[in-house]
């Protein structure tokens, strides 16, 4: 369903995620104007929040998984052999390797 009247949101990724009054809160965040250096720490702000219930989280979380598998299949993606054994917070859930496009599907 494409439905032009329901707002979209662009984001660069994800910065901090944490349960607060019962409800998950997931900050959307955007690189700064800097994305042309070669910094591996490239500042980021958050542009938008993002708040769903417990249950809500763990489906959404279920839901990106998936399209994580489709993208593997697709060829998208692949495990970066040379970071194998990153710290849990590189890690998608069930994944022991850290994924990263593959370099010609970077943009």
């Amino acid at each position: 369903m494409n439905d032009s009247r329901i707002p979209e949101i662009y984001a660069d990724g994800i910065g901090k995620c944490r349960l607060s009054g019962g409800v998950v809160r997931v900050d959307l965040v955007s690189a700064s104007e800097a994305l042309d250096t070669k910094e591996k720490n490239i500042p980021v702000e958050t542009v938008q929040r993002l708040i769903m219930s417990p249950q809500g989280f763990v489906q959404a979380v279920q839901a990106l998984n998936n399209l994580t598998e489709e993208l593997k299949k697709a060829g998208v993606i692949t495990r970066d052999e040379k970071n194998q054994g990153t710290s849990d917070t590189d890690q998608l859930a069930d994944d022991d390797d850290k994924l990263v496009l593959k370099p010609e599907n970077q943009s």
